[in-house]
């Protein structure tokens, strides 16, 4: 399911003309709201000043986090019994 604010977003952008200046504003706010409803969703606590400023993108972590993240979900797996291929 898609949260409403992203509904919001790409219904307004699938309705641009070609040649339509987007209201970049509008589209700004509403991905605001929408990660704002997910961290309140999850009870993260994120800052959205230092989110938007600092993201976390895959591609901005290293090689190595990245490997060491994957390894300890196939390490849980393997605790819990599972076949992990």
């Amino acid at each position: 399911m898609i949260p409403a604010h992203l509904e919001e977003c790409l219904k307004y952008v699938l309705l641009l003309n070609f040649d339509e200046e987007p209201k970049y504003d509008f589209l700004i706010d509403e991905l605001k709201k929408a990660y704002l409803s997910a961290m309140q969703e999850t009870n993260e606590k994120v800052s959205l000043t230092s989110a938007f400023r600092n993201p976390v993108f895959d591609w901005n972590v290293s090689l190595a986090t990245r490997f060491q993240k994957i390894q300890s979900v196939i390490d849980d797996h393997w605790k819990e019994g599972e076949t992990v291929i």
